[in-house]
């Protein structure tokens, strides 16, 4: 994908006189595009237990796990209690039917889990999203309320050292907060990479938009 807007822009350039500008414009827009979702991320609210810049998220340690800054974060206050939710959410093989660019049922192994053949930590998951393969591996687990899960490094994903979280809590009214967060790293070369943080939060917020719809409750 980057090869061909690579291209692209380069066939561009080709036929113009001001390759210079219009390569500092597009670069600009890119940054521009970075701020205005981080940005987004700083300024949203939780009414959790959780605050948008926590490292420390119940039992679990962002930074046991990754050094990463977080660049994107989606929530939602779904009218249905935490257990239905995280059956939801850790069925890795059916992602498909609420995350969206995803269209297939997700290969999942459990052989190497701690739990062999159920779902834990050293499960891996297996999927193409958006035309790229995804290997992932499950690093945190924490039945009935949350997991992490990283990416497999590879010249086909834009980021490295990443971190995806999922954490469910009680609303004490019996519905629940859900809170999806994504920690990486950049690939500075690619071009990917500098819309990464918006296309990640767009397709959360739509997968919280897909639990809404199915349960009720509001994206926050």
């Amino acid at each position: 994908m980057d090869k061909t807007l690579g291209d692209l822009l380069d066939k561009v350039c080709e036929k113009s006189n001001h390759k210079e500008i219009i390569m500092s414009v597009y670069k600009k827009l890119l940054l521009c595009v970075a701020f205005l979702s981080l940005a987004g991320c700083a300024t949203k609210m939780l009414p959790t237990q959780q605050a948008v810049e926590d490292r420390h998220i119940g039992n679990l340690k962002i930074d046991e796990l990754t050094q990463s800054k977080q660049y994107a974060i989606s929530a939602a206050h779904l009218n249905v209690p935490p257990e239905t939710v995280f059956a939801k959410v850790s069925d890795h093989k059916n992602l498909r039917d609420w995350v969206p660019m995803i269209d297939h049922l997700v290969e999942v192994d459990h052989s190497k889990s701690v739990t062999p053949g159920q779902p834990n930590v050293g499960t891996v998951r297996i999927c193409d999203f958006g035309g790229d393969t995804l290997v992932e591996d499950i690093r945190y687990w924490q039945e009935g309320v949350g997991y992490a899960y990283s990416v497999r490094d590879s010249d086909d994903v834009a980021v490295t050292d990443h971190l995806g979280v999922m954490w469910i809590e009680s609303d004490q009214k019996g519905g629940s907060y859900l809170v999806w967060r994504q920690f990486f790293e950049k690939k500075p070369w690619s071009l990917k990479a500098q819309i990464m943080p918006l296309m990640m939060a767009y397709v959360m917020d739509n997968a919280m938009e897909n639990l809404v719809e199915e349960w009720g409750g509001e994206v926050l």
